[in-house]
């Protein structure tokens, strides 16, 4: 009875624990595979909203009555200082996004 009931009934037990195994891995790795090429994408927008967000910048400068004293090099002054604070900002929301990833639970 072992050879006949027993022993097969083991083998299919073991066969049904390493396919789900197997699939709970795939979809393990297809999870992560999925949080990186998010990551990829937002980091992506980001990056595609940087000229906007230096529109919009330059809009709100465009009626502000300035005063450079250091002419041509205060103005270049001026615009590092906002490009330094734009890519603050960017930075920011890449770490704040990267903090959001990692408080997702793993998937496993």
């Amino acid at each position: 009875m072992q050879a006949e009931v027993v022993k097969p009934a083991q083998a299919e037990a073991e066969r049904v624990k390493i396919l789900a195994e197997a699939e709970a891995n795939r979809t393990r790795i297809q999870a992560e595979a999925a949080a990186s090429n998010n990551r990829i994408a937002l980091d992506q927008m980001l990056i595609e909203q940087l000229p906007l967000i230096v529109e919009q910048a330059a809009r709100g400068l465009s009626n502000a009555n300035l005063t450079v004293l250091n002419g041509p090099d205060g103005v270049g002054e001026l615009l590092n200082g906002m490009v330094g604070q734009g890519l603050t900002v960017f930075n920011s929301l890449q770490k704040a996004l990267s903090a959001t990833d990692e408080e997702k639970p793993d998937i496993e």
